[in-house]
């Protein structure tokens, strides 16, 4: 069953977070390692090694179980 991963920089500060690049996936996977490794396919200029590594970027469950609603956005008017 897979899960929601979320994965973010640990040092935004570090010189390949400019441009061109992610900040952050949010990944339907099964474990820990294959998001990290959906998310080195999808790099960018901060490159593959950025998502892969502990060291570079968090990466937390966020979703796992029933299914529903995750996430909405609602704009009232």
């Amino acid at each position: 069953m897979n899960k929601l991963w979320i994965l973010l920089p640990l040092k935004i500060q570090d010189d390949r977070w400019g441009y061109d690049c992610y900040h952050g996936f949010v990944i339907s996977a099964g474990s820990e390692l294959a998001a990290r490794a959906i998310a080195c396919a999808s790099a960018a200029d901060e490159g593959k090694d950025a998502w892969g590594l502990p060291d570079n970027t968090s990466c937390e469950l966020l979703v796992a179980g029933e299914a529903g609603v995750k996430m909405s956005d609602f704009n009232a008017g």
